[in-house]
């Protein structure tokens, strides 16, 4: 590879290996404690040797009943949100089984090793699919650097294609961008959340539940898809017993109270769900609305009623309602939408692309989990969060303290007042991102992998990572059950270096997730060159039929969906929008909607 190229693309893979030896390097450093629970002693290490002992003296390997909880604690330890495809990369698995080897070798014996390679897969199997399967898209460096590159090139002159020149605002506004990555964490759980040993049931040697439910339950707010009143089968959420509401901690200014915080730990971790719905204080706000919106409806319940228990399955029915009504044809194309709903609950090839399985489980699309990433062109560089104050989203070289990255208490310069922030627009849907998103702080990295902050290369890595499918792939599918799929070429798609979307010369395939921010940008063209109407930045066809698959999918098949309802139905009263959700919350409004 010449020395001009994305420097990344050519050498991240051994940095990638190297970081995660170093990583677990770093972990088995801090897991003699949690180790000591499967094996009933300490860790002693030394350049000589690493043994168990007790008192001095050295214990026998451990046995085999405890390789599952040491391979399931170890990997959870090891990951953070996301992880899971790195878990998927046997490259870096093997790296991290030979580390946990040289520094504990009686505790992770061969067997341990040969679990800590398959455990993920199987895990994947059981929570994951794929619509194109036996389709993997091997990406050329040379065209990650033309995408990705974050500067003007050594030799061109240029930066990569991505990168936000003459970059668009939308006409929907930017609590979109936000509320999609809340449905992305309640959709999905990271790998660290699979291997947790609170999510195990009865047997300790079964693979997890998938307390991440492929379904719109909000189990990121609640903690788990389970009976909220079974406590062993769910995340330990701080509430009220007597009242059934969440404990929330308000934030003062003047000697009033503008707005609420999450319970944190001394360290600053908020007790919530989902960690990741604290990566930034805006998707965190998200969240407190929900919960905000949960002690509102407990509040009211009926007598006869247990208040945890009915004001959740409000909430849910009014969340579900909102992302239907007003989400979707926010950033979907509602003739896409209107194709897909009758297929809805149907199989075979009278149902939709994405459906349950033949074991009867709806698994999350591995093509869904890349697509849904259209929301990082939808990323500002800055928010103003109310009509005192507004903050760049991440700034890489401070610590925190003047952007809005998570993991730290919320304060009363940073409580959205929503009637302000939605003045905002989200960015448009294209093939633009902010410049924020090309160097995030470690922090917001959702991996062991932190040296590399571009996030748009990490979409195309991870891509490649879990043998995604082409975006042309994906369309072949679609196509032939939906109409009107347009079909885009090589010279829409691009017509400057098409030679870097033929791997190895053949023939010429996009990466899934430029392919559907390609598709968004084509469309609009051709809607403007129509003089057709309609909102500015929204998904092309196939990213609709995408989205909209999974997301109506994830109401229908939920324990408590609206699917069937009334409220199903046209939202004409405007019971269910964004604002109408605040004025609930706040208390400014009752829901008239039916019960």
């Amino acid at each position: 590879m010449s020395s001009d190229t994305y420097a990344a693309a050519g050498s991240e893979r051994a940095g990638t290996l190297k970081r995660a030896e170093q990583r677990a390097d770093q972990v088995a450093s801090d897991f003699e404690n949690l180790l000591a629970v499967f094996v009933g002693g300490r860790i002693a290490s030394s350049a000589a040797e690493a043994a168990v002992v007790e008192g001095g003296e050295p214990q026998a390997a451990a046995p085999p009943d405890a390789v599952v909880p040491i391979v399931k604690a170890l990997l959870s330890h090891v990951m953070q949100h996301g992880g899971n495809y790195t878990l998927l990369d046997s490259g870096i698995m093997e790296r991290r089984a030979a580390c946990f080897h040289k520094r504990f070798p009686n505790v992770v014996t061969p067997q341990v090793m040969a679990a800590i390679m398959s455990m993920p897969q199987e895990v994947e199997a059981q929570c994951f699919s794929r619509l194109a399967p036996g389709k993997p898209y091997p990406l050329r460096s040379e065209l990650v650097s033309y995408l990705t590159y974050p500067a003007k090139h050594l030799v061109t002159g240029k930066t990569g294609i991505m990168f936000p020149a003459n970059d668009v605002e939308g006409e929907v506004d930017a609590s979109n961008t936000f509320v999609g990555q809340f449905i992305d964490h309640d959709l999905t759980r990271g790998a660290v959340n699979l291997f947790e040993p609170i999510f195990r049931d009865a047997d300790p040697d079964s693979l997890p539940d998938n307390l991440a439910s492929p379904t719109l339950d909000l189990d990121s707010v609640y903690g788990g898809r389970e009976d909220p009143a079974d406590r062993s089968k769910r995340i330990v959420v701080p509430i009220d017993e007597a009242s059934g509401k969440f404990e929330l901690r308000p934030i003062e200014q003047g000697g009033q109270t503008i707005g609420y915080d999450v319970p944190r730990t001394c360290t600053g971790a908020a007790l919530i769900g989902d960690a990741r719905n604290d990566e930034n204080q805006i998707v965190l706000q998200v969240h407190i609305l929900l919960m905000r919106l949960h002690n509102a409806f407990a509040d009211r319940t009926p007598e006869g009623e247990r208040p945890f228990d009915w004001a959740r399955k409000r909430t849910i029915e009014h969340w579900q309602a909102f992302v239907r009504h007003h989400y979707l044809p926010a950033v979907c194309r509602q003739d896409y939408i209107d194709q897909i709903l009758p297929k809805l609950r149907k199989t075979g090839a009278a149902g939709p692309i994405h459906q349950p399985e033949a074991d009867g489980k709806l698994r999350m699309p591995h093509e869904f989990g890349i697509g849904f990433r259209f929301g990082h062109s939808q990323i500002r560089n800055r928010y103003r969060m109310n009509t005192n104050a507004d903050f760049p989203l991440f700034n890489s070289v401070s610590d925190g303290r003047d952007d809005l990255r998570g993991g730290k208490p919320l304060d009363a310069d940073r409580v959205i007042d929503w009637s302000v922030f939605v003045t905002q627009k989200s960015m448009a849907i294209d093939t633009k991102i902010s410049e924020v998103a090309f160097d995030l702080p470690q922090s917001a990295e959702p991996d062991d992998v932190k040296l590399v902050g571009n996030l748009a290369f990490r979409n195309l890595q991870r891509s490649v990572d879990v043998d995604l499918c082409a975006g042309e792939d994906l369309w072949a599918l679609y196509d032939a059950r939906y109409t009107g799929v347009t079909e885009y070429g090589p010279g829409e798609i691009e017509a400057e270096r098409p030679e870097l979307f033929r791997f190895d010369q053949a023939r010429f395939r996009t990466p899934l997730w430029y392919y559907l921010l390609r598709e968004a940008e084509l469309a609009q063209i051709a809607d403007e060159q129509a003089g057709c109407g309609g909102l500015r930045g929204r998904l092309g066809p196939l990213g609709s039929l995408l989205v909209g698959e999974v997301i109506l999918n994830a109401i229908c098949y939920a324990d408590v969906s609206i699917f069937g309802t009334a409220l199903w139905e046209q939202d004409d009263a405007g019971d269910y929008t964004f604002a109408k959700l605040v004025a609930i919350a706040e208390e400014k409004e009752v829901s008239s909607a039916p019960s």
